[in-house]
């Protein structure tokens, strides 16, 4: 705990080994330094003001345990600090601050009003600071706690703030600050003003979701999972996206170690493994992650913004949160299965017993597909003139539902299988149901080295460009593994003798050239572990049933069975959704039944 009256200048065998502290570049970096000195001081509440983007004014107000004059005074120092007094504390950093220099920097630029008070003095102290140095100092009746007021930064250097960008583009840096910090906080009240009106009024609730609302809209909450693991004195908590909702971006991507906002490559790298096979190119998971290790075995001491950490054990925390995040998206399905989506029998009784039983669904019923291409195909020109909304009811990728306790009633196009049950229609992509089938099948046999193999009648000859042919030959041994047996037969042509049993009949040519171009860019990005996995992508996609492939009712109902027993059924290796939900409900609606 911070105690009053233990500000102290840091020795210079200290100051030396602190990475030099960053430079105070626009008002959200202001922001930044004083909330988290008001967290640190044990605030419960917190108001952040702003006016002209924070050019003109930013006040900080908190509630925390205040200063007294002299710790006041002394804060406004280089190397000012309560929060560490020996190298001893560099490796066992709680606090957000520790360098002592976030006062003495924005005082250097601006001009301050700090009033500060503790619980046991009658009086509060006052402060008037311009370009670093202090104009008035005074006794002044307040509340506990702190407020810094900081008016027209850069006042005294003009150059540096022809730099800061247009109000807007400043405005939404120190909202991403404010919604950084204190997302880590949920049992602190923040307050965020912006010109002289309230723009978000936190709960002090202590629950993160409830926070996450707050800041990000409870819509998003709804596209959420929870994830908590713990291994190796190591503790993962926090929400990652169905990976089913995606966004263009990484704005909402928030990774926290030990409560502060850093970046890391290899955890990144870590997560994006972990979606890997779940999310199509170009699209992004929201991430809001909190992992709490020993202070020990990390380093905070490595970024002027303190926004990057160095573990002592690099890959032991990559490949625990992998796994975390890997097996958190894999029991979502059986969670979800419990919790969310119950099977009303008594509604749709016989035709479940029909499909338990075995017994063949009317026939009539399962190939007659008029009823879908309605909606699909209808004649824009034949819509009445009532005013009625014949329109699809908009589908739902948030799939909780068992593919196999669901009712076959068709395909449509022979390429789309149409389910129901008490709750919706449901159409599944059968060829991207397969791929995800067969992936899954090659990683085990893959992991147990028992990848079952067919050998070709007659070997199949490819003819490579130079080029291709060293990268293939250097990646041979790798491309063996996987269930292909190919081998050198003279100068660039190589012979394709045995292949994965599942790609019984393919265009075994244009899959090696498939192959070779994922060696290629695994070169070009050095990232050779992903060879196999997307390999594996590519023999499921060649592998699984294609569309207009007409299937019969047995075809159908092995393939919903073994897709239930997938880890995650509802998107393929490559990203793209397995089966969109119409909510029989909004279909009744159209129809003006409800």
């Amino acid at each position: 705990m911070i105690k009053t009256n233990a500000i102290l200048i840091l020795p210079e065998n200290i100051t030396n080994k602190i990475a030099a502290g960053e430079v105070i570049e626009r008002p959200a970096s202001i922001v930044k330094e004083l909330l988290e000195n008001s967290i640190d001081a044990l605030s419960t509440q917190i108001t952040v003001s702003i006016k002209n983007s924070g050019k003109s004014v930013i006040k900080i107000l908190d509630d925390g345990i205040g200063m007294i004059r002299d710790d006041a005074l002394l804060s406004l120092e280089r190397h000012a600090t309560s929060k560490i007094s020996s190298l001893d504390d560099l490796s066992t950093i709680k606090t957000l601050g520790f360098r002592g220099e976030a006062l003495s920097s924005i005082a250097s630029i601006a001009r301050l009003n700090i009033i500060s008070k503790t619980k046991d003095d009658e009086t509060g102290t006052q402060i008037f600071i311009e370009g670093g140095k202090i104009r008035d100092v005074k006794q002044i009746a307040s509340p506990t706690g702190t407020s810094v007021e900081v008016n027209q930064i850069f006042f005294n250097t003009p150059a540096r703030k022809k730099f800061l960008k247009s109000d807007i583009t400043e405005m939404s840096y120190i909202s991403q600050t404010f919604n950084t910090i204190s997302l880590a906080y949920p049992s602190i009240k923040f307050r965020l003003i912006k010109y002289d009106k309230e723009a978000v009024n936190t709960s002090a609730s202590g629950d993160l979701e409830i926070r996450i609302g707050d800041l990000f809209g409870k819509d998003l909450v709804k596209d959420l999972i929870p994830i908590s693991r713990e291994a190796n004195k190591m503790k993962l908590s926090g929400y990652i996206s169905r990976p089913s909702f995606s966004l263009s971006g990484r704005r909402n991507q928030f990774f926290y170690v030990n409560n502060r906002c850093v970046r890391d490559k290899s955890v990144n790298h870590a997560i994006y493994d972990a979606y890997r096979t779940l999310l199509p190119k170009g699209r992004h998971p929201t991430l809001f992650l909190f992992l709490d290790v020993s202070p020990a075995e990390v380093d905070v001491n490595v970024h002027p913004a303190k926004a990057e950490v160095r573990f002592a054990n690099q890959r032991l925390v990559h490949d625990f949160i992998y796994h975390a995040v890997f097996k958190t998206l894999s029991q979502h399905k059986e969670q979800h299965y419990k919790d969310i989506f119950q099977i009303n029998n008594t509604t749709t009784g016989t035709a479940h017993d029909a499909l338990k039983s075995g017994r063949q669904v009317d026939k009539e019923k399962f190939v007659d597909t008029t009823f879908f291409k309605f909606f699909t195909c209808r004649d824009q020109n034949s819509k009445p003139s009532a005013n009625i909304d014949f329109n699809m009811p908009s589908p739902t990728t948030q799939n909780y539902h068992r593919y196999s306790d669901c009712v076959p009633v068709g395909q449509i196009e022979n390429s789309f299988i149409v389910l129901e049950n008490s709750s919706n229609m449901i159409l599944v992509d059968q060829h991207t149901a397969h791929e995800r089938i067969l992936f899954e099948k090659l990683e085990k046999e893959f992991k147990e080295s028992k990848i079952e193999k067919q050998k070709l009648l007659f070997p199949i000859s490819v003819e490579l460009s130079h080029g291709e042919s060293v990268l293939l030959e250097n990646h041979l041994e790798d491309v063996n593994k996987t269930g292909m047996e190919v081998e050198c037969f003279g100068k660039n042509i190589f012979l394709i003798r045995e292949v994965p049993s599942i790609l019984e009949g393919k265009d075994f040519s244009a899959l090696l050239l498939e192959i070779v171009e994922i060696l290629a860019e695994a070169e070009k990005t050095e990232s050779f572990e992903q060879i196999f996995t997307e390999t594996f992508k590519i023999l499921a996609c060649h592998g699984a049933i294609r569309a207009n492939q007409n299937l019969k009712h047995e075809e159908i109902q092995n393939l919903l069975l073994t897709l239930d027993k997938t880890e995650l059924p509802y998107t393929c290796p490559h990203g793209r959704p397995i089966s969109l939900v119409f909510s029989l409900k909004d279909i009744k609606k159209k129809f003006l039944r409800i």
